[in-house]
């Protein structure tokens, strides 16, 4: 079995991306801004917005596998219908794993309350 997520869990298209962008609500951590918006699907897809900010590519895609990971642990799973966004800043490359984790258990506590999630 694959650790990976499906591609039906991601948001990949720039419409849907746009869409949470503009009708979903705000989430704002230190480092990430985040977008969720109700779904009629029935699970989370999860999309991420990661700027180069002048970093290199090196830099954009460590981070980018890091918060793939750390979505695919802490939000995909979680048993609510919605769309998810995370747009990094540019402080966000200067962040170590077990900061950005904070930040996304954070997030995941937020959405928890947002949709009224039991457990």
């Amino acid at each position: 079995m694959s650790k990976g997520y499906p591609r039906a869990q991601r948001i990949t298209r720039s419409s849907q991306f746009r869409l949470v962008s503009i009708k979903g609500k705000r989430i704002r951590a230190s480092q990430l801004d985040v977008r969720s918006l109700a779904s009629p699907l029935g699970y989370v897809r999860l999309g991420l917005i990661v700027p180069r900010h002048g970093q290199s590519a090196v830099k954009r895609n460590r981070l980018k596998r890091q918060l793939r990971e750390l979505g695919r642990m802490l939000i995909v799973h979680l048993p609510v219908s919605c769309d998810v966004v995370i747009r990094c800043r540019s402080e966000a490359y200067e962040l170590s794993f077990e900061e950005i984790h904070l930040e996304i258990v954070r997030i995941v506590d937020h959405l928890r309350g947002q949709f009224e999630i039991v457990g």
